[in-house]
């Protein structure tokens, strides 16, 4: 059965949407709205209802957890209420735990989009690397069809008389020889298919036939440039600043625990009285409470976040670094190429034309069949040398664009 054709498009949309790197970041955002919701929340009455019956000594059913009139300290008692609290002021610790939240919910989506161009780039450099054995495969068959014409006329001379029997070995050491490099290029083929499909997401030995890609090289342009896009682009960078912004929070959270908090109740509902008024079915309160000893437990957090934000700060600088190199090795890997590239191709002519020149000095009598042999040998690797320096300079180029924040455009 024929492989399934594969664009490097089609793959990179597969590997989108079935990758489970993007799909665990894609449910951290998710947990991050939640703990929004779940810090916003106190801005908002808290309203519970509950009921008890109680039988026995005074109070002593605070074990239970209930709040408000159904807590009443009677011997005997069944009573049933509704309890609302209101945090009124608490010197802005909703906000901080809200906006530490909000900004880790951004640096989550910032982080999908660091996912996705990692796995867009691992899909390029296998899908470029596949395309390459593909292309070196075509090759290899192309040289294997003219040495098996080559070795099949040495060996009919060598038969007649008119070769010696070492131009037959020689040739038939070329043959096996490029034999020998087809099954290693099928082998790394195989290889390169399994690094595709892990790419992509998939659990799977598929094998496909790939489509070319038009790779035309181009000045990458100058490196200062291109960092400081690199540095405003980089998903991972805008990230590690907004996780940056939510331990601030965090710190500015941890010392609002110093201060005071002012919260109201209210409660409503019934119990056994022995008389029934509207003071005797509801309650209201206002009342403040601020830490006065904690065995240290504040300053210890305080001190933790303030490490957190150093670490941070440290992170960030870090990565602002590995990004200046891997936007400079990119743009200097792509210069390399480029350069050489053309070098290469005028190899090869020269290489054709060395090889054009042995055969008509063989046939002349000038030359042996080694000289033609040896430049038979230096044609192929320079084909071979200029077909892995092209794919290595679309590789370059992928790995440019991902250092500039390009790379899921």
């Amino acid at each position: 059965q024929a492989p399934d054709e594969l664009s490097l498009d089609q793959a990179i949309a597969r590997a989108l949407q079935h990758h489970p790197m993007i799909q665990t970041q894609k449910a951290r955002v998710d947990a991050f709205a939640a703990e929004i919701t779940q810090a916003r929340s106190a801005r908002f009455p808290q309203i519970t209802a509950a009921a008890q019956g109680k039988l026995g000594l005074s109070g002593a059913s605070g074990g239970l957890g209930l709040q408000g009139l159904v807590a009443s300290p009677f011997y005997k008692n069944v009573a049933a209420s509704a309890h609302v609290y209101q945090n009124f002021f608490d010197f802005g610790r909703t906000d901080h735990a809200t906006n530490a939240a909000r900004f880790l919910k951004e640096a989550a989506e910032k982080d999908v989009e660091a996912s996705a161009a990692t796995v867009k780039l691992e899909v390029q450099k296998a899908y470029l690397q596949a395309l390459q054995n593909q292309s070196l495969i075509r090759l290899d068959e192309r040289i294997i069809d003219e040495r098996q014409l080559q070795y099949k006329k040495a060996d009919a001379l060598f038969q007649s008389g008119l070769r010696s029997k070492l131009d037959a070995r020689l040739s038939e050491y070329q043959l096996r020889q490029s034999e020998a490099k087809l099954a290693e290029h099928r082998e790394a083929l195989r290889r390169s298919f399994a690094e595709l499909n892990r790419a992509m997401g998939l659990n799977s030995s598929q094998q496909y036939a790939l489509k070319e890609l038009l790779i035309e090289p181009q000045p990458p342009g100058e490196t200062e440039g291109l960092v400081a896009q690199a540095l405003k682009n980089r998903p991972e960078v805008r990230s590690l600043e907004l996780q940056l912004q939510a331990t601030r929070e965090q710190l500015a959270l941890a010392k609002s625990e110093r201060y005071p908090k002012l919260a109201g109740i209210w409660s409503g509902g019934f119990a056994r009285f022995s008389e029934y008024t509207l003071s005797q079915l509801m309650v209201a309160a206002l009342g403040v409470g601020f830490p006065i000893f904690t065995g240290k437990r504040l300053e210890a957090i305080i001190r933790e976040k303030e490490d957190s934000v150093k670490m941070l700060e440290s992170e960030l600088e870090n990565l602002k670094q590995a990004v200046r190199l891997e936007v400079s090795q990119a743009v200097s890997d792509m210069a390399r190429y480029q350069t050489i590239l053309p070098v290469l191709k005028q190899q090869i002519e020269v290489a054709q034309e060395s090889l054009d020149l042995a055969n008509a000095r063989h046939q002349a009598a000038l030359a042996s069949y080694l000289d033609v042999l040896t430049a038979e040998t230096a044609h192929t690797e320079a084909q071979i040398r200029h077909t892995e320096t092209l794919y290595d300079y679309g590789a370059a180029e992928f790995r440019l664009k991902f250092g500039l924040g390009t790379g899921t455009n």
